[in-house]
């Protein structure tokens, strides 16, 4: 619970969902300025995906259900030494991201099987 008030999660207006996609079993949505992404896929792990961002700048990832302490096989792990960033890329003719998400910009993350990730923007 510390982590979502730290963050503004519970307190930050709407949700946007900004990918669905159901042959690769992924889902991706906005609260405030942090972002969810969850593969349901159970054997496809993708690498360089581009996951639609409502907002440009810079992501930093605070959480990945992929670590040990979650049972995962810690293939992405949080390191505050090492932390894992995303810097947005525009794509204001959706050649990347579907128009449909409302999105003008997008990362590239790579996303296990079986996993979520949280990104949490910094600028």
């Amino acid at each position: 619970m510390g982590a979502l008030t730290a963050y503004g999660v519970l307190t930050s207006g709407n949700e946007y969902v900004t990918l669905k996609h159901q042959g690769d079993h992924l889902i991706s949505w906005h609260r405030g300025d942090t972002f969810f992404i969850v593969n349901l896929h159970p054997t496809e792990s993708f690498s360089s995906y581009a996951v639609p961002v409502r907002q440009p700048g810079k992501y930093t990832l605070v959480l990945s259900s992929d670590e040990l302490r979650f049972g995962g096989f810690s293939r992405v792990t949080v390191n505050e030494n090492q932390p894992i960033e995303a810097f947005s890329r525009p794509d204001p003719n959706h050649q990347t991201v579907q128009a449909s998400s409302g999105c003008d910009h997008f990362i590239l993350s790579y996303i296990p099987a079986r996993t979520a990730l949280v990104y949490r923007r910094l600028d």
